[in-house]
């Protein structure tokens, strides 16, 4: 199987997929299930080590298509938005991912036409309290959705909806605390706290 994973190229759309793709092998793995082919659709890859790390190949995506809503669109417009999608139309041709997650993001929006017009399966996971306009469209012909917060569900469509929480990656749900305050210079006997923030979101782990 290959899974495709799609996101503007922040932090806060790159680390939840690579939790998500964690997540993918793990259940393929307990379920003795064949490893899927992963792949990270983005501008760039933000981080080579975790792809590498994480086993996910990197497609560079056609940017800089934005959504052709409006009523008054110039024709230089039109192509803008048109070429980069239909580059991503020969990828996603060439590469035929069984399916789609994407987080959100405008560059995502040529990848998410591509998918729509070649029948790929399109799967969203909205992280924001709000959703990114991009998810908002995106969710007319997504099969299905999940939101990290219960309140992000009255944006959707309430029958392919649901609330799956916040993927977190594995190396920060077991941290590592002996040698920590040494490598980082910090005082001992008091309490950490590491926030590590992406969009409006954040994870917060304590080391004590």
């Amino acid at each position: 199987m290959k899974i495709a994973f799609t996101g503007d190229s922040t932090s806060g759309q790159f680390y939840p997929i690579i939790a998500i793709a964690q997540r993918v092998q793990e259940q393929a793995e307990t379920r003795h299930l064949v490893r899927p082919q992963l792949y990270y659709i983005g501008e760039n890859e933000y981080s080579p080590v975790q792809l590498f790390n994480n086993q996910i190949a990197f497609v560079k995506s056609a940017s800089g298509a934005k959504s052709l809503r409006g009523t008054h669109i110039s024709f230089l417009q039109y192509l803008k938005s048109a070429f980069p999608i239909f580059k991503s139309f020969i990828k996603m041709f060439s590469l035929f991912p069984d399916v789609i997650l994407t987080k959100c993001g405008s560059s995502t929006f040529p990848t998410l036409v591509a998918a729509k017009m070649l029948g790929i399966p399109v799967m969203i996971h909205e992280t924001n309290t709000v959703p990114s306009e991009s998810n908002l469209w995106a969710a007319h012909f997504a099969k299905r959705i999940g939101v990290a917060y219960k309140t992000s569900a009255t944006y959707f469509p309430a029958e392919k909806t649901a609330h799956v929480g916040q993927p977190i990656r594995k190396e920060i749900e077991h941290v590592l605390t002996e040698g920590a305050r040494e490598y980082l210079h910090l005082e001992g006997g008091l309490p950490v706290i590491l926030v590590l923030g992406g969009t409006v979101d954040s994870e917060i782990i304590t080391v004590t």
